[in-house]
């Protein structure tokens, strides 16, 4: 891993829910939002979307699993979360065939790396919205 995150080296925040028929996607920058929009449950279908439409632009991307850890609730505090991050573990498998199709052999710790650097977005993320609602109470 390269340091902590840092967002003004990036120009697009790519948050995305994945499901078993659909992954839902938004797309916000430094001025703001951009677009939602859900398509099939297809890696190839989102890289094929980001490559169209944001070609040559340093993009993060952030898998949603839940604020369970990051907010200090407990499971008992969000069931629907327990549930959702079980269906993550079955979900993440969906994207072991894209991984070996695409990922050039000898870089696959750039794919942890880069899997470690969504965890560091997510947890900003999440730690954002706590210090809002600590302040909003």
């Amino acid at each position: 891993m390269r340091g902590n995150f840092i967002p003004r080296e990036y120009d697009i925040f790519t948050g995305l829910d994945v499901s078993k028929k659909s992954i839902s996607v938004t797309f916000t920058n430094h001025q703001g939002f951009i677009r939602s929009l859900n398509m099939p449950h297809k890696a190839e279908h989102l890289l094929n979307y980001v490559r169209k439409h944001f070609p040559d632009q340093k993009i993060a991307f952030v898998y949603e699993a839940g604020p369970k850890r990051d907010l200090n609730f407990s499971a008992a505090q969000m069931p629907n979360f327990t549930a959702h991050s079980k269906a993550d573990v079955k979900h993440s498998d969906m994207f072991i065939d894209v991984l070996e199709k695409h990922v050039v052999p000898g870089h696959e710790q750039d794919v942890l790396t880069t899997a470690k650097e969504s965890m560091d977005i997510h947890r900003a993320y999440f730690g954002g919205m706590a210090q809002a609602m600590e302040k909003a109470s």
